[in-house]
């Protein structure tokens, strides 16, 4: 753990822990380091969860103020998401200014910068399709089908950044596709209404992107801004939005004329929630392993179907309500790993500092 560039880094993927020189020849001292080391880093991994879960709380209720915005108030799903990012980009850049960041991001350094790029791509593509998602089926259906993201991150946190994932990771992905089958209800398992394949393929899309974007991230590791991320993925957000409007609408992805107060009102409130929600996750996937905190997200289910009877009066079925119980389970036992690996790395540390 060290300084650069004012940035606190934190090392979390390499195997091995740096020892001080005074430390070099005595093995007690290097134990009492790598324990140091450790506890520290747990530590920030357990913030990390923290930032996750806050993330959470904004994008379920960004996802809720989105639903009602294309249902109640017919505002294309282009509209908002582009309007949502403008808005979003000078809260960030306003942002920078306050942190002192550079907003292009460490443009010389080739692998990282492309890495941020890539984040950007795919965290355009991945807003683009939840909030295309978010206003055509119900907010909560919408939120559980986007959470195969963790899944699929987990996997290939495990074949691009060879961390590991436990047993209980891979318990919490069974929880993950069990909850989704039951939110999607396909007709050839359930006998009622089941949502539209077109929709849900748009979610599932969405969830790969996500899964890409949060590697990115860890692959960027904890140097560059969040707010330099997030400015890249609201870019290719708007960039992304302003083709799909002119090719699906002919028209610049703006609201009309004849949009009500409250419409304009909602559409800044997507914003704030947006902006919350983007430095939450971002900087607590650079704190946290991508498998553990992307499972952390599975929070935004549950609270999407109380916004979704709360907000969007629209009532919900015992299916959805069964789909939601068992991400709810894989949240608790995620929490509980998380719970534990801090206590057991806080109890040596004070056993070693007892010596």
């Amino acid at each position: 753990m060290n300084k650069k560039g004012g940035v606190l880094e934190v090392k979390v993927e390499s195997p091995t822990t740096p020892v001080s020189p005074q430390a070099a020849q005595d093995p007690k001292a290097i134990e009492k380091d790598k324990a140091v080391t450790n506890y520290r880093l747990t530590k920030d991994s357990a913030w990390g969860m923290v930032l996750v879960a806050f993330a959470s709380i904004f994008g379920s209720l960004m996802s809720s103020l989105v639903n009602l915005l294309g249902q109640e108030y017919k505002i294309p799903a282009p509209t908002i998401t582009f309007t949502r990012s403008l808005f979003n980009l000078v809260i960030n850049l306003v942002c920078c200014g306050i942190v002192m960041a550079n907003p292009i991001g460490p443009y010389k350094e080739g692998k990282k910068f492309l890495w941020v790029i890539f984040r950007g791509l795919f965290g355009g593509i991945q807003i683009t399709c939840y909030f295309f998602a978010f206003t055509q089926i119900p907010v909560g259906d919408a939120t559980t089908l986007t959470f195969t993201a963790p899944v699929i991150t987990g996997f290939l946190a495990i074949c691009m950044l060879h961390e590991s994932w436990g047993w209980l990771d891979g318990v919490a992905s069974c929880f993950c596709f069990v909850g989704v089958i039951f939110t999607s209800k396909p007709a050839w398992l359930f006998h009622t209404a089941s949502l539209n394949a077109f929709y849900v393929m748009i979610a599932f899309i969405g969830s790969i992107a996500a899964a890409f974007a949060y590697i990115a991230v860890r692959k960027v590791g904890p140097t560059v801004s969040v707010f330099v991320l997030i400015n890249y993925i609201l870019i290719f957000t708007m960039l992304i939005n302003i083709f799909q409007s002119y090719y699906k609408l002919h028209t610049f992805p703006w609201p009309k004329s004849t949009t009500s107060v409250k419409g304009w009102l909602l559409l800044v409130a997507t914003s704030l929630l947006g902006a919350g929600a983007q430095i939450c996750i971002n900087r607590g996937l650079q704190l946290e392993k991508a498998g553990p905190a992307t499972s952390m997200r599975f929070l935004d289910i549950v609270l999407s179907y109380v916004w979704q009877v709360v907000i969007n009066k629209d009532p919900t079925d015992v299916y959805s309500i069964i789909g939601a119980i068992l991400v709810s389970i894989c949240l608790i036992l995620i929490g509980l790993k998380k719970w534990w690996v801090v206590r057991k790395a806080r109890l040596e540390y004070e056993k070693l500092l007892e010596d």
